[in-house]
């Protein structure tokens, strides 16, 4: 089966080179040209990752330009702990830079 270039990346990093991992990929798993079946599936997902015993997300990898997904969720996370909010729950001081 032919996978695009970030689902062989996360593959190779996600595999286990002396055992077996057995995984669910929904691009594959799914026919994502069949949009009746991508849908019901789709409704599924919450059940689907529930029975996983370990969810492994893949982000991609870092680049030049952007760094990595996990850097971005740092930054996030930052961003959202350092804002002030008034009493009613509003912002009112947000941070100068993201």
């Amino acid at each position: 089966m032919l996978v695009k270039v970030n689902l062989e990346e996360a593959l190779r990093h996600l595999r286990k080179v002396n055992s077996v991992r057995t995984v669910w990929i929904d691009a594959v798993c799914i026919n994502q040209h069949d949009l009746a079946e991508r849908s019901s599936q789709v409704h599924e997902m919450g059940n689907i990752y529930s029975f996983a015993e370990r969810v492994l997300i893949c982000l991609g990898l870092p680049n030049r330009e952007h760094g990595s997904a996990a850097d971005a969720i740092q930054r996030l996370a930052n961003f959202a702990q350092s804002m002030t909010l008034s009493r009613r729950g509003r912002i009112w001081k947000p941070p100068t830079s993201f």
